[in-house]
């Protein structure tokens, strides 16, 4: 999704997604997020994601909050 330094603002939604708003637009690739639990993601626009999580969306949030801020 470009780094940490592009991730804009991410929010747990549902019960086992996140919605990710990147700074610039990047090409993004299933194989890149798989590592990190990531099951499948939509692109909404060229600056927002949902990414679907294998578990517990609200514990990503908050890693991926203390990694940008």
């Amino acid at each position: 999704m470009g780094g940490a330094a592009n991730i804009e603002d991410v929010i747990a939604c549902a019960t086992s997604r996140l919605r990710i708003s990147i700074k610039q637009p990047v090409d993004v690739e299933l194989a890149q997020l798989e590592g990190a639990g990531v099951k499948d993601f939509m692109k909404i626009n060229d600056n927002l994601y949902h990414l679907l999580v294998q578990d517990n969306p609200t514990a990503h949030e908050a890693e991926l909050k203390s990694r940008i801020k």
